[in-house]
């Protein structure tokens, strides 16, 4: 048993404690970081320069890369107020084009109003044309001077001229040069004004 307990004590002082075995790979980290770092200062085998390059060539890749970043989000910020100014322009054309649909609708309903208006009064008209066209069928069944006489006796220089307008031109031409001067002249005229 003795044997036994001796052959632990000696396999005991052989290990290694898990703390020392921890301190261990910490130095030989260390100690292959400062070897590295001095082969590096010292330019051993052109350690140094490889070193060094390589650094600043990170250095200008994170120099590019940040600049190229840079460009990046002035791009975006010059984006973001083009698509600003375009949505102010959407939004003043919608208001435009709302009054114009506001006004077009203004314009219908006055328009509707003006045609009704216009449809009575060629309501109220038409009994009165078709009058006149049936006086005027009546003189031209007559006698172009007994016309003229009929005509000069008329008080109502509105009904003449319709009456006159309501004739052929040739035949109304032979009425007015059968009437005086001054009564053909006076129709003539406010025939120019229709």
């Amino acid at each position: 048993m003795q044997d036994k307990n001796l052959k632990l004590k000696k396999k005991k002082n052989n290990e290694i404690p898990p703390v020392l075995a921890g301190v261990s790979v910490f130095a030989i980290c260390v100690f292959l970081t400062v070897l590295f770092c001095m082969l590096a200062y010292f330019n051993v085998g052109g350690l140094g320069l490889d070193v060094i390059n390589t650094l600043r060539k990170n250095e200008t890749i994170a120099l590019d890369e940040q600049k190229a970043l840079e460009q990046e989000r002035k791009n975006i910020e010059d984006l973001k107020l083009e698509v600003e100014k375009k949505q102010e322009d959407i939004a003043k054309r919608e208001e435009e084009l709302k009054k114009g649909w506001e006004e077009i609708a203004q314009k219908e309903v006055q328009l509707e109003k003006e045609k009704k208006k216009y449809e009575e009064l060629v309501k109220e008209l038409m009994p009165e044309f078709n009058n006149i066209q049936e006086v005027a069928e009546l003189y031209r069944a007559m006698d172009a001077a007994k016309v003229a006489e009929l005509l000069e006796k008329q008080d109502n220089m509105a009904l003449k001229v319709r009456i006159i307008k309501a004739l052929d031109v040739s035949f109304a031409s032979q009425v007015l040069s059968k009437m005086s001067p001054d009564k053909a002249a006076a129709i003539l005229e406010r025939i120019q004004e229709y």
